[in-house]
């Protein structure tokens, strides 16, 4: 069974085997990473207990092709992660293309035949926002979590703070989300 708890030093170690074969098979990708990924690069999914983790690296690039398809499988295979590790599933979903073209990105120059940026801050908390909104009858779990670390992160400790932060202004834009944080009261 593959891995499903991930931390920041197993995708390391992917993305450096996988910048390996791209080179060798002369190819170069884009990697727009959001989601768990994103938020242990910027240490919001650690805790005093253990590394935080996830199960994928999602990206909002463009689909990779077949041939870089493969590539990422066989480093999957060989690091016991998923098949689809690395992948652009997050594209086709509604609430990331509304707002995928306000994302601001960090990127990181770490691999010659990987171009990685990781959403920063403000773009998480805009994504997760956009991810509570959209959810169906019940938000998931994770994304109120990890909007509640971010909002901490940045000093931001309860709802009445939210329209006096030019990063979380846009949430009083989305009902749902805004209802959310009121009811949680200070956090």
């Amino acid at each position: 069974m593959p891995n499903l708890k991930v931390t920041v030093s197993d995708f390391n170690e992917a993305l450096n085997a996988l910048n390996e074969k791209l080179q060798k098979n002369d190819k170069i990708i884009v990697i727009k990473a959001i989601g768990g990924y994103a938020m242990m690069r910027a240490g919001l999914r650690d805790t005093e207990e253990s590394a935080g983790f996830s199960e994928d690296i999602d990206s909002i690039a463009e689909p990779f092709s077949d041939e870089v398809i493969m590539l990422i499988e066989e480093v999957g295979e060989e690091l016991n992660l998923l098949p689809d590790w690395l992948n652009t599933d997050p594209i086709d979903l509604p609430e990331v293309d509304e707002v995928k073209n306000q994302l601001t990105w960090i990127e990181d120059e770490d691999y010659s035949n990987i171009r990685l940026y990781i959403a920063d801050t403000r773009s998480l908390i805009l994504l997760k926002t956009r991810a509570i909104e959209g959810s169906g009858l019940v938000p998931r779990k994770t994304d109120k979590n990890d909007l509640i670390k971010l909002l901490k992160y940045i000093g931001v400790t309860d709802a009445k703070m939210l329209s006096n932060d030019e990063r979380t202004k846009i949430i009083m834009n989305y009902p749902r989300c805004y209802e959310y944080l009121k009811e949680r009261g200070v956090w």
